[in-house]
């Protein structure tokens, strides 16, 4: 396996979750913040009828799936940090491979205009809401102002 340049690491949060991911940068003494791609969390499954446990990838952050997406974890989060042994980074480097190739699937979609204008959806979006702030029928009173409570 190939030297990488910046150090991959597997993490357990205090949400239970357990994520494989480039280290960017380590936080300083005065931020809290980790600098983390290429970010993956371990997904456990199990089949009841033969108790079979078996772990799968899937991105962390839904659509953070390019190489160059960076996502910033909160250090005050982590539990744990631990290496990953190399049979989970070669799966990892697997699943990475995956999580390219739906990246670029979507890039491509978006491209060949099969996700629409999303500047034209976008200015839709804002004209619907202009429209629906301008009604003041839709508005219904929370506080009477003339009254104390």
């Amino acid at each position: 396996m190939s030297k990488e340049l910046y150090e991959t690491k597997q993490f357990k949060i205090v949400t239970g979750e357990e994520i494989i991911a480039e280290v960017v940068q380590w936080n300083m003494d005065d931020e809290q913040e980790v600098v983390l791609r290429k970010a993956m969390k371990l997904v456990l499954g199990e089949r009841a009828e033969d108790n079979f446990r078996y772990y799968s990838f899937r991105p962390w952050m839904v659509y953070q799936e390019s190489p160059n997406d960076f996502i910033i974890l909160n250090a005050s989060h982590i539990v744990g940090i631990a290496q990953p042994v190399d049979s989970l980074m070669y799966q990892y480097h697997d699943a990475l491979k995956g999580m390219l190739e739906v990246f670029q699937s979507r890039q491509e979609s978006v491209k060949s205009g099969g996700m629409g204008d999303t500047n034209e959806l976008t200015q839709q979006l804002r004209d619907a809401l202009d429209e629906f702030e301008d009604n003041d029928d839709n508005v219904v009173p929370f506080i009477d102002p003339k009254k104390l409570h």
